[in-house]
This record gives C-alpha cells, sequence and structure tokens, in this order.
C-alpha cells in the first residue's frame, strides 16, 4: 500500500493537456519525459472545475476517496509500468508541461536469472554520516521520494550495529573531510565480518579537484563505487533508482546463485565444469560426487589441463571422438554412454552428458560435464527390486510361521541375495576370518528356553514380517541447532560431588544424572576425558572438548527412558574402567584410548528409542538410507561425524593430521558398528579364539583337579598383543562389555537399568499395535511382562559368556562378582512374580 500521490503547480497555466508532458524547469529537480499520448489530468471529471489562481499554487495531499480518478489515469497510460503507480506532478510557470515522477511501492520485484525466478525485496538503505548537512538531507528526501526504507548512522559502532542485525542491501558512506569516524575503515570491517553477504557499499565522496584521482584505493577498501558530492535531490534519487536497478539487483542475483550451487554440491551425479584453453581443458569445478565416483579428490582435480574432453573416457561405436568434438564446436550437447576409469584403474559405465557453454563473443568457453555411475544406478535398483518382492510375501502366513526354521525358497534366495550384495563393508572386513562363532540359530535358542525367542530375535534379527516403505513411515530424527554452542559455568558443589569416586567400578552415575539436570555426559565426560588427556592428544583447548561433549549430549533423546545421555555416560565410564586394566593396557597404544573413549560418548547419539527391527517393520528413513542393515548403527557414527564437523568450536578432531584422523575415524566406526546385537556371538568367538583358547596356559586347581581357561602372563605375552587385528578385536570387545554392563553394576544400578529399558520396549510394543506393525518381542508387553525373567535370559545368553571371556583377559572380577550376585537375585524374582502369578489365578473365580 503507496502513499497517495500530491501534484505541485508553480505556474499560472495550471496542467496542460499535450502530446508530451516533460519538465522544462532549470531547477535541477527531476527532468526526464515519462509520458507521451496520455490523456489530461483535466479530462478526469474530479479535476475538471480546478482553476489555480495567479500565484504559485499547491495542491496539498490527495484524500484517499479522491484517488480513484488518478488510478483510472494511470491505467490508460502506456507509459507507466506497474512498479511505479503513483505520480507526482509538477509544472513550470514559462510551459504547459508537467514532470510525471514515478513512487516505488515498497514490495517484492521479480527478477529473471536464467530459468531460475529471483525475487527482490525492497531496497533499504543504511546512511552513514557524520551530521546532518545537506549532502544528508538530499539523500533523505530522494529516498523519501522513492519510498526507501532508510535509517541514519552517525558513528561506526552503531553503524556496525545496524549492519550486522538488518543487513540493508546499500550502504552510503561520507567519507569527505569526517572527524566522527573512519568511513574506509568502517567498509573495510564490513567487509570483514560479512565476507559472504553482497551489500552495495557507496563512498560519499568531495567534489573532484583532479582529473586524475583514481578511485582504487576505494576499491581496494571494500567499496562497490563512489558518489561524488551533489545536493541536488535529483541527482540523488537518480542515483539511488541506478543503484536499486543496476548494482543491488545483480547482487540479488548473485546470491541467488548460492542455491544453484548448493543444488549442485548436493546433486547425486558428478558433475564438473572445465575451461577451454586453445587445445586443451581446464578443470575449473568438480562437485562431491565427482570425488566419490572417481576417487579424486578436488583438490588434485581443480586447475589441472588435460587434452581434451574425453580423456579416459571409452566411447563405444558408432561415436567416436572426432565427431563428439566436432558435434560440440558446433554448439551442439552430446549425451552417451561410455566406459571410465577411477583413481585406483577400476572401469565402471557412465552416461555421460557435454554441455557447451558458448560465450560473448560467440565461441565456446566451458563444457559442463554430468555424469552418472550406471553400475551404482543398476545396483541399486536391484536392490530396490528384492525390497519389492520381499514386501509381497504373505504377511500372515509369514507370521504364523515366525519360529518355523523352514523357510520357503522364495524367502530364502531373497533373503540371501540381499545380504550377499548389500552387507555392510565394516562388518564384512571384521568377520573376514575363518575362525569366527557359527551363528546362534533360533532352535537352539528354543532348546535351551522358549522364553528367549522373541528376544532375541527382535535383538538380533532384523524381524522377517516387515512392511513396504511406504507404509506408515517414522520421520527422520531432527537434528538439534547446534550453531550456537553455549558456555557452561564450572559444576556445582553437588555436581562435584556426585564426580567422587568415578574411578571406581561400582560409580553410580544415576546419581549424577538427577543433580546435573539430565546431563550427566557433560561432567562425567569432562573428567574422564581430562583424566585420560584426550585434548591434550587431539591437541584442542578444554573449551573444544567442552563444547563437543555438550553438543553430542544435546542430541541425545532425553525421553528415551534408557538410549539417553546417561546410558552414554555409563558406558563412558565402563570403558574407562576397561581401559586401565593390565591387560587392556598391554595390548592398546594411546590413539585407541582416546577412539575408545570418542566411541563410547557417541555410540548411541540421536537414538530414536526403538530397535533396528521395528525401523524396518515401519519403514522408516533410516531403514532405508542404510538398505535395513545395521541401521542404528550406522546412524549413530555418521551422525557423529557430522555433528562433530559442523562448528570449529566443537570440532574435536580439527588440528589432527589427515592420517591420524582416518585411523581414529576408522575405529571409531568400528567400535560403534560393533554393538549390533546381531554380530553379537561372532564378535565373542574371535575374542575368545584369539586372545583365550589359543594361547591359554591350564592352570591346576590342585583340591579339584581341574583346570580353567586363564593364561599366564607369560603366555599371554607370547602373543602380539599389538598387532592392528589383535587391537581391533580388543576394540570391539571393551565398547561390548560396556554397552551391556548393566547386568554386572551394583544391584540397585543394575534393577535401575533394567526397568528402563523394559520400560523403553513396553512403549515399541505399544507403538507397534498402534501402527497395526509386528510386534518385535511380544514378552515386552506391559500387562505381562515378567521382568525378572527377561533380565535372568538376558544374562545367561549375552551377558555370562561375554563377561567370563573378557574376566580371562582383563580380569574385571567386581564386574564378575556383582553379575553372578545380580543373576542370583533375578531368579528369585522371576520365580517369586510366576508364584503369585499361579496363586492369583487359583484365587480368581
Amino acid at each position: 500500500m503507496g502513499c497517495a500521490p500530491s501534484i505541485h503547480v508553480s505556474g499560472s497555466t495550471g496542467i496542460a493537456n499535450g502530446d508530451s508532458i516533460s519538465n522544462s524547469s532549470a531547477d535541477g529537480q527531476f527532468s526526464q519525459s515519462v509520458m507521451k499520448n496520455s490523456t489530461s489530468l483535466l479530462n478526469i471529471p474530479k479535476y475538471q472545475n480546478f482553476k489555480p489562481n495567479s500565484r504559485s499554487a499547491e495542491i496539498p495531499l490527495l484524500q484517499a476517496e479522491n484517488l480513484s480518478g488518478i488510478q483510472d489515469f494511470l491505467v490508460d497510460s502506456k507509459s507507466i509500468t506497474h512498479s511505479a503507480p503513483y505520480i507526482e506532478a509538477k509544472c513550470n510557470s514559462n510551459a504547459s508541461q508537467c514532470t510525471i515522477m514515478p513512487q516505488m511501492v515498497d514490495q517484492k520485484s521479480e527478477l529473471q536469472l536464467g530459468p531460475m525466478k529471483v525475487y527482490k525485496q525492497a531496497m533499504e538503505i543504511l546512511f552513514v554520516f557524520g551530521a546532518d548537512d545537506p549532502q544528508l538531507n538530499a539523500f533523505v528526501a530522494a529516498a523519501k521520494r522513492g519510498n526507501y526504507k532508510y535509517k541514519l548512522q552517525y558513528n561506526s559502532e552503531s553503524a556496525m550495529e545496524y549492519y550486522l542485525s538488518y543487513m540493508p542491501e546499500l550502504v552510503m558512506i561520507d567519507i569527505r573531510v569526517n572527524t566522527s569516524f573512519d568511513g574506509e575503515a568502517l567498509c573495510r570491517h564490513m567487509r570483514a565480518t560479512r565476507p559472504n553477504f553482497n551489500t552495495v557499499i557507496v563512498a560519499v565522496t568531495k567534489k573532484l579537484e583532479q582529473d586524475d584521482i583514481s578511485i582504487a584505493p576505494l576499491l581496494n577498501a571494500g567499496f562497490s563505487k563512489r558518489f561524488v558530492e551533489d545536493h541536488s535531490i535529483t541527482a540523488c534519487y537518480n542515483e539511488l533508482l541506478s543503484l536499486d536497478y543496476g548494482e543491488v539487483s545483480l547482487q540479488c542475483k548473485l546470491r541467488a546463485t548460492s542455491c544453484l550451487f548448493s543444488a549442485v554440491e548436493h546433486a547425486y551425479d558428478s558433475i564438473e565444469i572445465q575451461c577451454i584453453d586453445t587445445d586443451k581443458v581446464e578443470f575449473q569445478y568438480v562437485n562431491p560426487a565427482y570425488e566419490k565416483v572417481t576417487g579424486y579428490w578436488r583438490s588434485e582435480v581443480v586447475g589441472n589441463m588435460k587434452n581434451h574432453i574425453l580423456l579416459n573416457c571409452d566411447v563405444p561405436k558408432p561415436d567416436s571422438h572426432e565427431s563428439i568434438l566436432k558435434l560440440l564446436s558446433n554448439g551442439k550437447s552430446w549425451e552417451g554412454v561410455c566406459i571410465a576409469r577411477k583413481k585406483c584403474g577400476e572401469q565402471f559405465v557412465q552416461n555421460l552428458k557435454i554441455v557447451p557453454m558458448v560465450g560473448h563473443t560467440g565461441s565456446i568457453t566451458h563444457y559442463v560435464v554430468v555424469k552418472r555411475d550406471l553400475t551404482a544406478v543398476q545396483h541399486d535398483s536391484q536392490v530396490q527390486q528384492l525390497h519389492q518382492e520381499l514386501s509381497k510375501v504373505n504377511f500372515d502366513k509369514v507370521h504364523e510361521k515366525r519360529n518355523n526354521s523352514l523357510q520357503t525358497p522364495l524367502q530364502t534366495s531373497i533373503m540371501n541375495s540381499v545380504s550377499t550384495k548389500a552387507e555392510a563393508p565394516i562388518t564384512k572386513e571384521i568377520l573376514r576370518t575363518t575362525e569366527l562363532y557359527t551363528p546362534t540359530t533360533i532352535e537352539q535358542v528354543e532348546g535351551r528356553t522358549g522364553f528367549g525367542t522373541d528376544l532375541v530375535e527382535g535383538l538380533m534379527w532384523n524381524f522377517r514380517e516387515r512392511r513396504h516403505s511406504a507404509e506408515n513411515p517414522v520421520k527422520g530424527s531432527n537434528l538439534l541447532n547446534s550453531h550456537k554452542v553455549l558456555q557452561v559455568m564450572q559444576a556445582s558443589p553437588d555436581i562435584q560431588a556426585a564426580l567422587q569416586g568415578e574411578d571406581q567400578w561400582d560409580y553410580d552415575v544415576i546419581k549424577l544424572e538427577k543433580v546435573s539436570n539430565n546431563r550427566p555426559l557433560y561432567y562425567l565426560g569432562q573428567a574422564i576425558f581430562n583424566r585420560f588427556d584426550v585434548g591434550e592428544y587431539l591437541c584442542v583447548s578444554d573449551s573444544i572438548v567442552r563444547n563437543w561433549l555438550q553438543l553430542v549430549e544435546a542430541n541425545y533423546h532425553i525421553h528415551n527412558t534408557y538410549h539417553n545421555s546417561t546410558h552414554a555416560a555409563d558406558v563412558l565410564h565402563a570403558t574407562s574402567i576397561f581401559l586401565l586394566k593390565d591387560g587392556v593396557k598391554n595390548t592398546l597404544d594411546r590413539s585407541d584410548q582416546v577412539a575408545a573413549l570418542i566411541a563410547a560418548v557417541v555410540h548411541d547419539v540421536d537414538h530414536p528409542g526403538f530397535t533396528n527391527s521395528f525401523l524396518c517393520n515401519a519403514g522408516s528413513e533410516l531403514a532405508i538410507l542404510y538398505n535395513d542393515i545395521a541401521i542404528l548403527e550406522s546412524h549413530h557414527a555418521a551422525m557423529a561425524f557430522k555433528l562433530t564437523s559442523r562448528d570449529s568450536k566443537s570440532n574435536i578432531f580439527q588440528n589432527l593430521k589427515q592420517d591420524e584422523f582416518k585411523l581414529l575415524r576408522q575405529s571409531i566406526i568400528d567400535m560403534i558398528m560393533a554393538t549390533e546385537m546381531k554380530q553379537h556371538f561372532e564378535h565373542l568367538a574371535k575374542f575368545d579364539n584369539s586372545f583365550n583358547k589359543r594361547h591359554a596356559t591350564p592352570v591346576y586347581d590342585h583340591d579339584n583337579l581341574s583346570t580353567n581357561g586363564r593364561g599366564t602372563p607369560e603366555s599371554v605375552s607370547s602373543i602380539n598383543l599389538q598387532s592392528p587385528e589383535n587391537r581391533g578385536v580388543v576394540r570391539r570387545m571393551i565398547i561390548k562389555c560396556a554397552d551391556i554392563a548393566n547386568p554386572a553394576r551394583p544391584l540397585e544400578l543394575c534393577r535401575e537399568w533394567a526397568y528402563r529399558i523394559a520400560e523403553e520396549y513396553f512403549r515399541q510394543t505399544e507403538e507397534e499395535k498402534k501402527r497395526n506393525l509386528p510386534i518385535v518381542m511380544p514378552v515386552f508387553d506391559r500387562n505381562t511382562c515378567n521382568v525378572p525373567k527377561s533380565q535372568v535370559f538376558f544374562i545367561d545368553y549375552f551377558v555370562m559368556n561375554l563377561y567370563v571371556a573378557w574376566d580371562k583377559f582383563a580380569q574385571v572380577s567386581d564386574a564378575m562378582e556383582f553379575l553372578r550376585q545380580n543373576l542370583s537375585y533375578w531368579h528369585d524374582e522371576a520365580e517369586r512374580l510366576e508364584l503369585e502369578k499361579e496363586n492369583g489365578s487359583k484365587n480368581s473365580p
């Protein structure tokens, strides 16, 4: 909604009718004819009776009810555009002509950047002058005439504050003789503070006394152009118009190109931009997809020359290099299939499209090349087809035969194909050696106890009854905003007291959770990282470590009863205890210790509170992203590094050398992936065979005349403990034992964790019923579950053998003692609940 127009009459002849309406005044006012063959204002009925007196008369601002005639006049006028719907008329006493002055409207306009539509907001101006003077007054009057938003500032401090807060499109800085501030220094400060923001900054200078004064110093300071002092309102108005439709509009288009670059950077297809230099071409740009497909880093490619566009590409007949180059030289694009080579020498098939770009001289200056790896596309299509076939398996039949070991041929072939083609590379590398434990089958579990079938299947297998990925999707978890990392004050006395004894196995992390207001990972992480000098190893300050801990903890879900930051703190604590055991210290080096502690912190970050099986059945975004394979573990690892690399204030890896970072990253990912329960027995068998069974020296118990499997220090020393493979096995065992250490804690903590995980499983079962999904773990029904019985089975089946093997190597006697006591407790509790249940059923009518 604009301002009502005003008409200024400065002559006795009034407003005349004519073919042309122009300004002949010599007072420096607006002097451009803006209208031809227009309808006279006197022809508008409301103004036919207007007669100015002999003196200069000025019509006051017209009221709203008198605007309709003016607006009708504007609609009929062909020369007035939609962007200037209001007018201001001025007449001269010596001529029957007047000026029609367009008024700007406070609304966004539309620009065109190739095929992209760009919207430009109304220009906002910041005037920075030392004091009010005729030049500033002229600019203010011109801004008002153009209906531009503007702000006046009289010193550099307030100007910078306004600039950073509102980011005006145009800044006018007075650099004439000025004692209030240094205009050039202010411009440099603005450019340095927001180098990527394309603000137009104009220097207002004195009238030039010499013709050869260069503008170079102003350009070096960061100014876009200069305006030579001119107090004429018309000159100032013309300058603002030219800036608005010129430099400011260009900068708006330039900002829009960041969207195009973002699209190119995140495209799945490989994209190259090559500059033609005589008979050779030079790489000017490649996107990340190019790095991923070819194996070449961007730094290795950009700036390098090659003989021609089709180097390292074999094009099948009938096309040839000569025919393609001839087509391109004529300005026509080419698309086809070729065989390319990666950095490692591997060949792959790709679809290639080359688009020549014609420069202003009419000759070709660049090639834009888009490549698609057809080998990867074919593989993805095969996996997708397998998933579609799997979803067609009759739901009811599979549900009824869930405990049956016999599968249909279709199921067997599909599952084998998926597992063969899509197995996680890290898992494949971990399990590459031959001496592995044969995976336990459902039948073996049923042989031990019928109770554990559902529990084991829910924890170790992605449930076979899954829905199509399009049904009932679970939204991907939101990443918390980490742009601003807050500094936390020193710990309170209560927190410091709760941190006492953190180097002991019976440490109470639940107490720290309560006194720290659900921030135990932040405080315990600082204590443990300081004790192991993690910051020193990573060459980062304590503040960066604190920021990182706070960032990671913020991305654990506080509403999860079990998989929250307290669980991460508990795993970190157990890891720190294990790292101090003699057997572990003799095996791992400093980098292994740091990797283990970091992996413990992030191993469940952004956990949604549901199992892998649930995510598969629900067709969640994470399940689709990670192809139903180690979904959560893959997500935790990816999220950990995504969060860490987001901000230098919390990037604990920023000062590591590239080789050091790669090794540390691989160790962290390897440990996180080892927490997947599906590979539990494989990792256990690998460790047991490597460190206990193969190298154990019999130790005789003279009282019982039997042997046990604990190796003597002499026998253990005969092993190459510090080989990369053995170190990897030990790292995986550390995080596995730490991850399920709850049954080996003091009874009070053991009970707390048991009911927390049960509550999380209860919620999952309720959500499955709500969504009509397969029930992954039917035993965890809130109304019927026997929690002590589930703990007995979990300890018997998963925990006990793991800790027995770990105790032989690391000698964790405290944990073993608690584990045996807790197992006895849960046995008694389970029997008591079963007895109460039987008595209740007998007494019921």
